[in-house]
């Protein structure tokens, strides 16, 4: 993308959008969200005498690399709830990127395993950025083009639900959400609690997604919430940005009173990295992913692609699976 188109499309952005929450000016402090003291609950409105706030709280799941955004609002019973019936639905969707791009969670960077084990991938030096690709003759998982030193990798994901990960996106918005803004949520926060994810409640659930060349590409987990300041009618009041080693998912969070009015699809203004100018790698790619599937989907395959230095051919018989 030329510089001049890349300043145009930002500058749409900026007429339409301002921030409500970013990390991205310093991403190693600490910033925590909500009070001390007198804490309330954002999601369950419960007090200090009604509920607990022991936990340390990631307002940004840890297994996608974050360790300094925490809500100090969030009791330790939501916090449980979405950890066991939300995160782990964004965790399986993430998987192959978290491990290709070395994103450390909450104790290690997970490896990728093929549901027939044949192949995996395992981290072997996070500092070169070294990772090793595992995969035994009759495995389809990966596909040399030696000619153009690449490869393609045919990956199954882990079962999950779709629309459950979407809700773990809404979550994380509303986790870095000022406090004044979530009266003007309540019905998405109504939403993430429902642990029926088979209840629909608006449709398609878009993600836009942004692939980045490259390994790690993202040094750090980023995120940003936008809330709209112009009177634009094409465009969602609110939308938020979740950015990790090379990708990048945008989606809108509808307030309630565009869900009244039937208007919670609207068209996404796509936010940019500054990977779409002149990046080494390639251009980056966007597609719109439909994550509204409510029922919990197994089986699925997806492909990633990129080049290699050099292939070492190692004895199957040293190779364990």
């Amino acid at each position: 993308m030329e510089k001049e188109e890349f300043l145009k499309h930002m500058n749409l952005f900026g007429e339409n959008y301002s921030p409500l929450f970013s990390n991205l000016n310093d991403l190693e402090k600490k910033q925590y969200i909500g009070k001390t003291e007198n804490k309330v609950c954002r999601f369950c409105a419960l007090d200090e005498t009604e509920t607990t706030f022991n936990t340390v709280a990631h307002a940004i799941p840890e297994c996608l690399g974050n360790k300094t955004i925490i809500c100090l609002d969030e009791c330790d019973s939501c916090n449980k709830k979405f950890a066991e019936k939300l995160e782990n639905h964004l965790a399986a969707i993430t998987l192959q990127y978290r491990t290709i791009n070395m994103i450390e969670g909450k104790k290690k960077i997970p490896s990728y395993q093929t549901q027939d084990n044949k192949a995996k991938i395992n981290v072997e030096n996070t500092e070169n950025r070294f990772f090793k690709i595992i995969a035994r003759e009759d495995s389809n998982f990966i596909k040399l083009d030696e000619k153009n030193k690449s490869i393609r990798m045919e990956y199954d994901l882990p079962s999950h639900i779709p629309s459950a990960a979407y809700k773990t996106l809404v979550k994380m918005s509303l986790s870095i959400m000022p406090h004044e803004e979530l009266n003007n949520f309540k019905l998405m926060n109504n939403w993430i609690q429902e642990e029926d994810h088979s209840k629909s409640f608006m449709n398609p659930l878009n993600v836009l997604m942004t692939f980045i060349p490259g390994i790690n590409p993202l040094k750090e987990t980023i995120v940003f919430l936008f809330k709209k300041h112009s009177d634009n009618v094409q465009y969602p009041e609110c939308t938020f940005i979740l950015a990790f080693g090379n990708v990048m998912y945008q989606i809108i969070v509808p307030t309630d009173k565009e869900i009244k009015q039937g208007q919670s699809t609207k068209t996404i203004l796509k936010f940019l990295s500054p990977f779409e100018m002149n990046w080494m790698l390639g251009k980056p790619t966007h597609k719109m992913l439909d994550w509204s599937q409510r029922t919990k989907l197994k089986g699925h395959k997806e492909s990633m692609e990129f080049s290699y230095g050099e292939i070492q051919h190692l004895d199957p018989n040293s190779i364990k699976l």
